[in-house]
């Protein structure tokens, strides 16, 4: 999966867990963990002096932002937003 560029930055990533979001999945108590997890296989990113790491939700006019972090082997997590 390749993230559209924003900002001049693109990510190819892989092993997106979970790899569907909804409203239920939120909810589920199975959930426990409530993060979104996923691999960087190739960054482009234009030099910065801030790189901000995050993950945006969006659905439909809603949107969510929450901060990722980012382990020495690419894995990336990021909490996933409140049920609203």
């Amino acid at each position: 999966n390749w993230l559209s560029a924003i900002k001049n930055t693109c990510l190819q990533i892989s092993e997106v867990d979970p790899s569907v979001i909804s409203y239920q999945t939120l909810r589920e108590p199975a959930t426990s963990d409530k993060l979104l997890k996923f691999s960087l296989e190739s960054v482009l990113l234009t030099p910065s002096n801030n790189l901000d790491l995050s993950c945006m939700y969006k659905s439909g006019e809603m949107q969510h932002q929450t901060r990722a972090s980012i382990s020495n082997n690419r894995h990336i997590t990021c909490p996933l937003p409140e049920a609203d």
